[in-house]
C-alpha cells in the first residue's frame, strides 16, 4: 500500500512591505488553524483576499457555514474578500440557502482559472 503525504508550508514574513493580494484555500477542515491563518493575513493589511474554494467540509451543514463565517468575519469587515465555490460547497444552493451570500459584500467568484499568465476571475454581485 502506498501512502501519499502532502506537506504544506505557509510562510508569512515578519513584516509586510508592499500592498498585497493574498490567496489561500482549503480552509474547510480545522477551524483553529483557519482562524490563525486569518489573523496572520489580517496583520499583513492586504488590499484583497481570495479563498480558492473548499470553504466548508460539508455544504449542507449550517454549523460548517457558521464556523467559516465566524472565522472570516473580522477580515471580511476590513478587506474585500472573494470566496471561490469549490467542490465541497456543491456550487450555489446551500451558499444561498444559509444566507452566506449576503455576508459577502464584494460578491463571490464563480470561476478562478490560471491560463498561462492569464488569471480569469468571474464575480457575481
Amino acid at each position: 500500500m502506498k501512502t501519499l503525504i502532502i506537506i504544506s508550508l505557509i510562510f508569512f514574513p515578519s513584516t509586510c512591505l508592499y500592498s498585497q493580494i493574498l490567496v489561500y484555500g482549503d480552509s474547510r477542515s480545522n477551524e483553529n488553524i483557519h482562524k490563525e491563518i486569518i489573523k496572520k493575513i489580517t496583520n499583513c493589511n492586504p488590499v484583497a483576499v481570495f479563498n480558492t474554494g473548499d470553504l466548508v467540509f460539508w455544504s449542507q451543514s449550517k454549523a460548517n457555514w457558521k464556523s467559516f463565517i465566524d472565522a472570516t468575519a473580522d477580515l471580511r469587515s476590513k478587506v474585500p474578500y472573494y470566496p471561490v465555490l469549490g467542490n465541497h460547497e456543491k456550487n450555489l444552493p446551500n451558499f444561498i440557502k444559509f444566507s452566506i451570500y449576503q455576508t459577502m459584500k464584494h460578491g463571490i467568484i464563480l470561476q478562478f482559472r490560471i491560463l498561462g499568465s492569464l488569471l480569469l476571475i468571474q464575480t457575481k454581485n
